[in-house]
């Protein structure tokens, strides 16, 4: 890991850390259903092993595959249990939810002149604040955009979709001089070792104030990313 790896995790376990101090206020943010459901699991954990999971879960090892099983493996005997607890819990409320999902999915489909509209409304708001921003701004796909500028040395892009119906979705990467990716397609939960980082806007009268949360999240996270490579 080399030292700006090293200092975006120090970052992450920090800003869990605060998370844990003021009962995931920031992150309440994302109310989307699989953000809401880890978060769910986190809020259920005592104290001291939500500190322990502050340290742990940035290196990426409460998600499953090889990377994960791999930052699991390097972590301390008591990392290591804080973790598989925070994975079998998570588990279970997968499982327990499952059903829930599947019956949200199912509604959705079902809308889809609200998710067009939603979608249309959102793209206005996305140029608004490109705008107000001073920032650059280009529709990728039908429900998906890219807004990009650039501080000294570092060019910032954001990506945002909505190509999920009904969630909006926000990602950050970071580009050095020469075009090396610095960090790829960061989300803030993601960042946390937690999960997605999505907003559930389930009606189209709820899409200005979810764009307006989203713009308010997003004004203080870049903040810090820019912050970190001064």
């Amino acid at each position: 890991m080399n030292d700006d790896q090293n200092k975006f995790l120090r970052w992450a376990r920090e800003a869990f850390v605060a998370e844990v101090q003021t009962g995931f206020g920031r992150a309440r943010t994302f109310d989307g259903f699989l953000s809401e459901l880890q978060l769910s699991v986190l809020r259920r954990l005592p104290g001291d092993t939500l500190l322990i999971l502050a340290q742990a879960l940035p290196t990426g090892a409460g998600f499953t595959g090889a990377k994960g099983n791999e930052a699991f493996d390097t972590l301390p005997i008591d990392q290591k249990a804080a973790v598989s607890r925070f994975r079998e819990r998570s588990q279970a409320a997968w499982e327990d939810h499952f059903q829930a999902l599947s019956e949200l999915i199912v509604k959705r489909r079902h809308d889809i002149n609200a998710a067009e509209t939603i979608k249309h409304q959102a793209a206005a708001s996305i140029l608004k604040i490109a705008a107000a921003w001073g920032h650059d701004v280009e529709q990728l796909r039908p429900g998906a955009w890219r807004t990009a500028w650039r501080e000294r040395c570092t060019q910032f892009v954001v990506h945002w979709s909505l190509e999920t119906p009904f969630e909006l979705e926000c990602k950050v990467c970071m580009y050095g001089v020469s075009g090396t990716p610095l960090r790829e397609h960061d989300n803030y939960l993601g960042v946390l070792g937690v999960g997605p980082s999505v907003w559930a806007i389930e009606r189209v009268e709820h899409c200005s104030q979810k764009l307006d949360q989203a713009r308010s999240f997003l004004q203080w996270y870049l903040h810090e990313y820019a912050r970190l490579v001064e």
